[in-house]
């Protein structure tokens, strides 16, 4: 017995952990069928965590908003009421094709610096029993705790990356002294990790030398080194300390932009093209932004397609 009551009391090893523990606490207590966690990403939420028995909500899934929604949801303090048009809940609405809501309660998740993280909320097609909003102090209780830990966890990320790439460093190219194929899998498998948990962002760069083999071919393995070794140096130059550069074959690289969205990949990717051209590098690039319902090995293989889309594209317009 006692030895149960020690292992009820442990602390919690994570936010994963935790998150699920308090939506079934609130579940219990509050009797809502439908509990989450959601991040905002800016007019969108991904559903990080999910303890729900009454509209098929699984953790992955994005809900959308726009218009005065992007303005309620999810910074809105708790509410309880059942949902009208206009209420906030309706930006959920997406995902709940079967069933009304006709309870919502929710409290915004914020971090110590005042950024919005996003909210912790509870959904049920019934109306509430009994006066719930008297209880929303623990509702609010319970976001403040959570986005505590949240933030501890979130302030560690750059520590683990750093901690993670210590130990991928017995898995250098030693030509060019990035990461190999064995570092990049390593590396790519922890990030997507951190994506599960937090919701981050991702995208993936693919770049392939269109002209390695003409040159080891016209001046020599020697010559198509340097230019595998000037590749690296650009494309390690034009990227942060917290993004991933591998050399994942003869002539194929790889880049891991780790918490950012399309516009900023789509940036990088145009001005590592530029960089390129200015070097004399010839080379195809593909990119992919990681769907929060896929995975980054997935974008990986969308942004491998991308690529190769562009060298036939390249490939015909020198034929012309």
């Amino acid at each position: 017995m006692s030895n149960e009551i020690n292992l009820a009391l442990q602390p919690f090893r994570n936010f994963d952990e935790a998150g699920q523990a308090v939506l079934d606490a609130l579940r219990e207590h509050f009797g809502l069928g439908s509990w989450m966690i959601i991040r905002d990403q800016g007019d969108s939420g991904i559903i990080l965590t999910a303890c729900d028995r009454t509209y098929g909500i699984t953790p992955g899934q994005l809900c959308h908003w726009s218009g005065e929604l992007s303005a309620q949801f999810p910074a809105q303090r708790a509410v309880v009421h059942g949902a009208l048009p206009g209420d906030p809940a309706n930006a959920l609405m997406p995902l709940l094709d079967f069933a009304p809501v006709r309870a919502y309660v929710a409290a915004p998740l914020y971090l110590g610096d005042g950024d919005l993280f996003g909210a912790l909320c509870g959904l049920d097609p019934q109306p509430p029993v009994g006066q719930i909003a008297n209880e929303m102090p623990i509702v609010e209780l319970a976001a403040r705790l959570l986005a505590s830990l949240l933030e501890f966890e979130l302030k560690t990320q750059q520590a683990t990356r750093r901690a993670d790439r210590l130990e991928a460093e017995s898995k250098l190219d030693s030509l060019t002294g990035l990461y190999n194929r064995r570092g990049w899998d390593t590396l790519l498998e922890r990030e997507e990790g951190r994506c599960r948990r937090y919701g981050n962002t991702a995208a993936i760069i693919s770049i392939d030398l269109n002209e390695l083999k003409l040159v080891n071919d016209a001046e020599g393995h020697a010559a198509g080194d340097r230019l595998i070794a000037a590749t690296a140096r650009c494309l390690s130059q034009m990227v942060r300390n917290t993004d991933v550069v591998a050399r994942l074959g003869g002539d194929e690289f790889g880049v891991l932009l780790v918490e950012v969205r399309a516009p900023e990949a789509e940036a990088l990717i145009a001005r590592l093209r530029t960089r390129l051209a200015q070097e004399k590098i010839n080379a195809a690039l593909g990119l992919a932004v990681r769907d929060p319902m896929s995975t980054l090995f997935s974008a990986c293989e969308r942004a491998d397609d991308a690529m190769y889309c562009e060298k036939r594209r390249l490939k015909a317009l020198d034929a012309e």
